[in-house]
C-alpha cells in the first residue's frame, strides 16, 4: 500500500473544510494560550499537555492548509516570512528587541 502524505489528504478535502478546521484549531490555540495566561496559578490554568495538544493540531491544520494553496500565494507568503525575520533579528540587533520589540515599528 502506498504511503499517504497530510498533503495529499488536504487535497482531496473541500478547501473550505480545511480552513474551516483551521479557524477552529487557531481558536482551540488561541482559547489555551488566553487561560494561560489569564488563569495562572489557578487549577482552571490549561496544562502542558493541553498547550501541546492545540499547538500540534494548530500546526498540522496549517501545514494542510498551506500545502492547497496556490504557488504564487506561498511564495509571497515565503517573502513576507524572510522581510519579517529580517526586520526582527535587525531590531535584536540594535537592542531594539529586549524580550519584545521596542520601537519595532521604527526600525
Amino acid at each position: 500500500m502506498e504511503e499517504i502524505t497530510i498533503e495529499q489528504i488536504a487535497k482531496e478535502n473541500d478547501p473550505q473544510w480545511n480552513e474551516d478546521k483551521l479557524l477552529e484549531e487557531l481558536l482551540e490555540l488561541a482559547e489555551v494560550l488566553i487561560k494561560r495566561k489569564n488563569k495562572k496559578g489557578s487549577p482552571k490554568e490549561p496544562t502542558e499537555d493541553m498547550l501541546i495538544e492545540e499547538l500540534g493540531d494548530t500546526l498540522m491544520r496549517m501545514d494542510m492548509f498551506v500545502s492547497t494553496l496556490p504557488v504564487r500565494i506561498n511564495k509571497k507568503v515565503m517573502d513576507r516570512w524572510d522581510f519579517k525575520e529580517e526586520k526582527m533579528i535587525k531590531a535584536f540587533n540594535e537592542g531594539k528587541y529586549k524580550g519584545k520589540i521596542i520601537s519595532y515599528l521604527s526600525a
